[in-house]
């Protein structure tokens, strides 16, 4: 009965939500492929909950490829530092950029077979980059340190198409960003992942 409920006050189902099919299906990907990363990851400290951490399933295909980047983040101070001088030491990159404007990070790529999968032959390295450079070159430079076929600029299937994934900010990355920008403010000692058929980003 009208006099029983206000309905005037109610929105219709769907009001507000996102609409961006392309995206959501790409962070479902995504996700999938982070829990099952997740769940045969194992620190010094935590293998004795390996079994439980295998158990759990996320409900999403997205939180399934995303979970396992964002686990092993509860470090002291002190290991990041060490971590961080490690991984500039480690980090291969074009000699010609300004040492004050290097970016160094983890680069990643799916297993062969996997859900989002680029074919990579090397499935990770440690690189730096400049922060004034766009996502698009990033993208090349990293496909070609982790031997990954890059066609972007050949094909119009999204399927065949390579995207940046940044594990800390939980997004694609769109080609026209700057690693280094406001928007995207990506950090020495973050980690990139490519992968291929993930959906398109909205480009900035």
């Amino acid at each position: 009965m009208k006099e029983a409920h206000d309905c005037s006050k109610l929105s219709p189902l769907g009001v507000g939500q996102k609409r961006d099919n392309g995206l959501n299906d790409a962070l479902t990907k995504l996700r999938a492929w982070g829990a099952a990363k997740k769940a045969t990851t194992t620190t010094p400290t935590s293998s004795s909950t390996t079994s439980t951490t295998t158990t759990s399933r996320p409900t999403s295909t997205l939180s399934r490829i995303v979970s396992p980047f964002t686990t092993s983040k509860a470090t002291s101070a002190a290991t990041t530092i060490s971590a961080l001088n490690i991984l500039k030491k480690n980090a291969k990159g074009d000699a010609k950029i300004a040492t004050t404007s290097r970016i160094y990070v983890h680069v990643e790529a799916v297993a062969e077979g996997r859900e989002g999968s680029a074919g990579a032959k090397v499935p990770r390295a440690d690189a730096f980059y400049s922060a004034e450079w766009v996502v698009g070159r990033v993208l090349d430079a990293a496909a070609q340190t982790l031997a990954i076929r890059n066609v972007n600029n050949r094909v119009d299937k999204e399927e065949d198409r390579l995207r940046v994934f940044w594990v800390e900010g939980g997004r694609l990355l769109a080609f026209g960003e700057k690693l280094g920008s406001t928007g995207a403010n990506v950090k020495s000692g973050d980690t990139l992942v490519l992968l291929r058929g993930v959906g398109a980003a909205a480009e900035a």
